[in-house]
């Protein structure tokens, strides 16, 4: 957190936290991810999948399951 304020201080606490945690530990990743608007597609990715949990949306489930399968969707996914 310490570094993600220096590098990037725009962002705001709990948006850098979330950075902070996608990355897990690795800074650059962090600013990778902050730099390239990845907290905002992990956020779309996670929307739908558990706006409307238990019931599950067939539609929106094969519209998150596309955007999982996207390239550039690994790389924003914790483990990715």
């Amino acid at each position: 957190m310490r570094l993600l304020s220096q590098y990037r201080p725009e962002l705001a606490k709990p948006e850098a936290e979330a950075v902070a945690e996608l990355a897990e530990g690795s800074i650059g990743r962090a600013i990778e991810l902050a730099d390239a608007g990845g907290l905002a597609l992990y956020r779309s990715l996670l929307e739908p999948a558990v706006a409307d949990f238990p019931r599950v949306d067939i539609a929106q489930l094969y519209a998150f399951v596309d955007k999982l399968a996207r390239p550039e969707a690994e790389r924003y996914l914790p483990g990715g």
